[in-house]
């Protein structure tokens, strides 16, 4: 009996005793846990016993270990070979106290009964390492079929050949990325020498090199050859390739085969150009944002260095006024476009649908974009039906729509040329179109001048600035109404069409409502005006401007100053910076709501952060109003207006 035990055991020693059924697959989430599994070994030999009891009972005495072998077998085919071994100890101990004379103790008086308890000690070892053991094979077989699985849905997702040979070279597997490369099934290779496959060759001279699989075989190390090869598939053409091969082992240590990998050279040299031509924009467009933004700077600067001369003209005066303010809208016209293209690219760029006559959209873009055609001396031609729809389209941003494909005409016409704005139905769908007599553009440019920062090359010197974003923009911006955008041209310096094809779902029969351009703010009545901004020139001409207006204006420098300027004033309107020393312009207006003379104040939030989250912080804390910087004079008096 002892050796038999001993045996069972050692067979059980041989692998951790919780491992298989703990960590097998399936499981019941129950028997994962060692006091699960040793707690149904007792609670087995516990039904047992009273089996037993409840048999004899019935039917007479029975043999004393008869319901014993079976939740031995059970315990240890459920829950492994240590719960197996508990079970067994205990329906020894449970058989010689209650079955076995004399009753009560554990003492064995036959020797037949000590035989009998031997025996069942002895055997039930034995059966419980030999159900340990079908445990673990098929915890075993089911680890490896998941790693099997595991390792085919791998080789079957990466984009590397992978070829497995044997000792003979023959091939053994091979992965779907394999298949492509060399032009065949695994089924028509499996088996056969990997040398009639294909070969491998050095790329200028076409000169087969040596197997790799026989190199790898031979040194038993990882080889690689380089960039200049091709691999020649038997059934293919010719394929530039880096191929690496590794030893496959056996559980001896001996080597049994070869695993090849192949990377498409092509695939990672057009990954390469991509990156490297991103790479090449981005640069490209950092530099284009520098100069575009200090260009604008350049007359501001010498108009603003002339309005300090005594002797400056009225004339003078209104042509400084007229340059500055005409420099300050392109800047603000990048950095709008800037944010646009961040929303779009975050995808919380969001349109705000209303009906507008198509001919208010037009005539919007036209006011907008008429000084640069008035600078060139373009002459712009109207091809309209007598009436235009009326359109549901977000009215911001179809005119930016329009205004960005007119200037795009103006930067790339030369002096005195044409440019065409039209309108027409086709197939019942609203089309508006804008065609100039410039430098036009080749067929293969047709997709990529709606691609991020692109310029066309030899263009570039006629752009008159840009920082190629433009046309991207308005891709994007009519895409989201619905429709698409096509350009047409016969080749260069024979001009360009860009046409915008909106959806026929967008033409709608309700009244148009009017884009409000805004009215003066003198024409309402005089205001108390608290403004606060830490930039003193930006408040103290913003102060001028609504004094020309009629207002009363004070002036803060930083937070805690306009707060107690505001509790003192008590303002109709506060005009407030966000990024002040000391107090925010947030915590500013938190302070004011609070206040019971600042319940009813107008609080205008003015910010160089022009994000949605940014209006939405706006709004939570307190503010009616959320501008960005640079403000437009307009926009205020709009919103100056609208106050009751």
């Amino acid at each position: 009996m002892t050796d038999a035990f001993k045996a069972a055991v050692a067979v059980l020693r041989k692998r951790p005793l919780a491992e298989p059924f703990g960590a097998s697959p399936g499981n019941a989430p129950i028997l994962r846990s060692a006091a699960a599994r040793y707690s149904i070994a007792a609670a087995a030999v516990v039904i047992a016993a009273a089996a037993h009891r409840g048999l004899a009972h019935a039917f007479g005495p029975l043999p004393p270990f008869l319901t014993f072998y079976p939740a031995v077998l059970i315990v240890s085919l459920l829950a492994g070979g240590g719960p197996g071994i508990l079970a067994i100890v205990l329906s020894a101990l449970l058989s010689d106290y209650f079955l076995i004379p004399p009753l009560g103790t554990f003492a064995v008086a036959a020797s037949s009964d000590l035989i009998a308890l031997s025996v069942f000690v002895a055997t039930s070892a034995v059966l419980c390492a030999l159900a340990d053991r079908m445990r673990g094979v098929k915890w075993a077989q089911t680890v490896a079929r998941r790693q099997m699985e595991l390792l085919s849905v791998t080789m079957a997702s990466i984009r590397e050949g992978v070829i497995a040979t044997d000792i003979e070279g023959r091939v053994i597997f091979l992965n779907d990325a394999a298949e492509h490369l060399i032009g065949c099934k695994r089924a028509d290779v499996e088996r056969h020498p990997l040398a009639s496959v294909f070969k491998i060759a050095n790329a200028p001279s076409q000169e087969p090199l040596p197997d790799i699989v026989e190199r790898v075989l031979r040194s038993g190390s990882l080889v690689t050859d380089g960039s200049d090869i091709e691999l020649l598939p038997v059934n293919g053409k010719a394929l530039p390739v880096e191929v690496s091969g590794v030893p496959i082992r056996s559980d001896d240590g001996n080597v049994c085969g070869a695993v090849l990998t192949f990377r498409d050279r092509n695939e990672r040299k057009r990954v390469e150009d991509a990156l490297r031509e991103a790479d090449q924009r981005k640069n490209v467009f950092l530099a284009t944002l520098s100069h575009e933004l200090r260009n604008p700077l350049a007359p501001i600067r010498t108009a603003a260095r002339l309005l300090e001369s005594a002797r400056v003209s009225q004339a003078d005066l209104e042509r400084c006024r007229s340059i500055i303010s005409r420099q300050v809208a392109q800047m603000a016209s990048l950095l709008d476009d800037l944010l646009d293209i961040s929303r779009l690219t975050r995808g919380e760029l969001t349109l705000k649908k209303e009906y507008v006559s198509l001919r208010q959209v037009l005539d919007a873009a036209v006011e907008a974009v008429q000084p640069f055609i008035n600078l060139k001396q373009h002459r712009l031609r109207m091809d309209l039906p007598p009436s235009l729809p009326v359109l549901e389209v977000d009215p911001v941003r179809m005119t930016q729509v329009v205004s960005n494909l007119l200037t795009n005409a103006v930067k790339y016409t030369d002096p005195g040329g044409e440019i065409t704005l039209g309108y027409r139905l086709e197939a019942d769908s609203p089309a508006i179109f804008v065609r100039d007599n410039g430098i036009g553009l080749a067929p293969e440019m047709f997709s990529r001048v709606f691609e991020m920062f692109a310029q066309v090359e030899p263009t570039k010197e006629r752009s008159e600035g840009g920082l190629g974003i433009g046309l991207a923009l308005v891709k994007a911006l009519v895409e989201l109404h619905g429709g698409n955008i096509e350009v047409r041209s016969a080749g260069r310096e024979q001009g360009t069409t860009f046409t915008v094809m909106l959806p026929r779902s967008a033409i709608a029969a309700e009244p148009a409502r009017s884009i409000s351009s805004g009215r003066d703010a003198g024409d309402g009545p005089s205001r108390c005006v608290l403004i606060a901004d830490d930039n003193p020139d930006g408040a103290e001409i913003l102060g001028m401007l609504l004094q020309s207006s009629g207002h009363t204006v004070h002036v803060a420098n930083d937070g805690a100053a306009a707060f107690e300027l505001a509790a003192r004033i008590k303002p109709d309107i506060a005009v407030l910076d966000i990024g002040m020393p000391g107090l925010s312009g947030y915590e500013v207006a938190k302070r004011i709501r609070c206040e019971p003379w600042g319940v009813r104040m107008t609080l205008i939030a003015v910010t160089g952060w022009g994000q949605e989250e940014d209006k939405r912080e706006a709004l939570a804390v307190g503010f009616d109003f959320h501008v960005t910087k640079p403000m437009d004079p307009t926009q205020l008096e709009a919103i100056f207006a609208s106050i009751a």
